[in-house]
């Protein structure tokens, strides 16, 4: 696979089953469940849209939400923004493994917190992404498996690129 391919394929709806282990405070690890929402803004923009019922290790739930921009650039290469309100920031870029093209992976460090995300991809109803997290006061990792949902409506994603 190619980041082209990947872009054109997280479009649509998916279902997500998440785990968060924080190595540091088990009790700050949980299981989350939800959906996400892809869909095209522009030739090389997808708008990313997740909505979260998380139940945390002590036993208090809650939900949470996020935003995200997948774009490719005319050079081919793929990038994630993180989205919050109005402002949009880059995160990293997405590589394929030369020796496994079912692995594409990404890092960035902000101030002394490394981030590692590395998605597989099984096939284009099915992928996974492990973001790891490391830095002098964080030690966690997020595993999140996609199914493509053929039945949901989207979450609101704005496809006006506002």
């Amino acid at each position: 696979m190619k980041e082209r391919e990947l872009f054109n394929n997280l479009q649509g709806n998916w279902v997500i089953t998440r785990n968060i282990t924080n190595k540091l405070d088990p009790l700050c690890s949980a299981d989350v469940k939800g959906k996400a929402s892809v869909v095209q803004i522009t030739k090389d923009k997808l708008g990313y849209k997740e909505s979260l019922d998380v139940l945390w290790k002590n036993g208090i739930s809650s939900k949470a939400r996020g935003e995200y921009e997948y774009v490719m650039d005319n050079k081919g290469n793929l990038t994630l923004y993180n989205r919050v309100y109005e402002e949009v920031s880059y995160m990293f870029g997405i590589f394929f493994d030369q020796n496994n093209k079912q692995i594409a992976k990404g890092q960035y460090q902000c101030m002394q917190d490394y981030y590692k995300a590395t998605y597989r991809i099984t096939d284009q109803n099915k992928f996974t992404l492990l973001f790891e997290v490391a830095g002098p006061d964080k030690n966690y990792s997020i595993f999140s498996s996609f199914m493509r949902d053929q039945e949901s409506e989207l979450l609101g994603v704005d496809t006006q690129g506002n």
